[in-house]
């Protein structure tokens, strides 16, 4: 999930072009959808949150599936 983030912030310029305010709420908002990854769901009305939601739960869809292979 942190790796999502950083690719989000190299996405709209950089992390040092932020304010301390940003990357606070950034921060917690990758805090709070990487504990929801472990339940069913996500209630938030923050739009970075749900992205980071969305977005990881598929990437550790695509990476269960690869690991649960047989060979």
């Amino acid at each position: 999930m942190w790796q999502l983030l950083a690719l989000k912030w190299l996405h709209y310029g950089g992390a040092e072009n932020a304010a301390p305010e940003r990357h606070r709420n950034d921060l917690i908002d990758v805090t709070f959808a990487t504990y929801a990854t472990y339940f069913d769901g996500f209630l938030s009305s923050d739009k970075m949150a749900n992205a980071l939601f969305t977005e990881g739960s598929l990437m550790l869809k695509a990476l269960s599936s690869q690991l649960q292979k047989p060979k």
